[in-house]
């Protein structure tokens, strides 16, 4: 399991920042619980070394990359290029 924060990027192409390094997964349960998005998309895995990606993303939703509470080693940039979307709920 992975923990994926925001998206961003050029239309047609989604761009996340996430960690390779195992991390628990916090429920996060506001709105609808049936409400689903499932995207099937081709993947490309950038290396993020310097983080910048990350802090960027971070401090775009308001937050100080610093005391950020995920982890900041194994940072990597999925680029989705979605094939097909479906929503439910």
């Amino acid at each position: 399991m992975i923990e994926v924060i925001g998206l961003a990027g050029p239309p047609g192409l989604a761009r996340a920042t996430a960690s390779t390094v195992p991390c628990p997964v916090r429920p996060r349960l506001r709105g609808n619980g049936y409400r689903t998005l499932e995207i099937r998309a081709e993947a490309i895995i950038e290396e993020d070394p310097d983080l910048a990606f990350f802090e960027r993303v971070v401090r775009h939703y308001g937050a100080d990359p610093d005391n950020f509470p995920a982890p900041h080693e194994g940072r990597v940039i999925l680029a989705l290029r979605p094939a097909r979307v479906v929503t439910n709920g």
